[in-house]
């Protein structure tokens, strides 16, 4: 082996040429441990990744099952006894509110930062829910959302166009005598969780 600098001959374990001291190339052997721990360390990675999607995957479904029960039993209690059963009611109006939850949960950006703070079923079949949740931009803000009986939603945190329809929303349907307010079934029945 050569040096590449002054052209002196050089012994293969050499670091540093001892004419010129032009430092050299390490040892091909580090080089070649040195990619296999990168590679390890990328594989090792990779599969931590894995498991952390397979366990997401697994808490989604067990979401989705308990929400299916949930509603399923909701919708029994809406459709037995009589016709003008306050219970009947009662079981309709929860229904409502835990899917008007769900499509609420669903336009939020950070879902895991989503937290109620008020759920509000109204007479006129309205959802108005306050709520903390993460911005785009990474904060955490309180908030207010409004789910008007044929299911648009309204969201109000922020001072735009979107936050001026949410306020004229909330005016509509969620300022009127009436309505209960129902976190703490959406909290107890696993849909939604309260602000810690």
């Amino acid at each position: 082996m050569q040096c590449r600098v002054c052209g002196n001959s050089l012994d293969t374990r050499a670091v540093t040429c001892p004419h010129c001291g032009t430092a050299l190339h390490g040892p091909k052997r580090f080089r070649v441990f040195l990619t296999v721990v990168l590679i390890a360390v990328l594989i090792g990675l990779l599969v931590l990744k894995k498991q952390d999607l397979q366990r997401a995957e697994q808490t989604a479904t067990a979401d989705r099952q308990r929400l299916a029960n949930l509603l399923q039993d909701l919708d029994r209690e809406a459709h037995s006894g009589d016709p003008d059963d306050v219970s009947r009611v009662v079981a309709t109006r929860r229904k409502k509110l835990v899917l008007q939850t769900v499509q609420l949960k669903q336009s939020i950006n950070d879902l895991a930062s989503f937290h109620l703070t008020s759920a509000i079923a109204t007479a006129n079949g309205a959802g108005c829910f306050g709520f903390v949740a993460r911005t785009v931009a990474g904060a955490l803000v309180p908030g207010t959302a409004v789910i008007t009986p044929d299911g648009r939603v309204f969201r109000d945190f922020t001072d735009g166009q979107e936050g001026q329809r949410a306020r004229q929303a909330w005016e509509e349907y969620c300022i009127q005598p009436g309505g209960e307010d129902w976190v703490e079934f959406l909290v107890q029945s696993g849909v939604a969780d309260r602000q810690p």
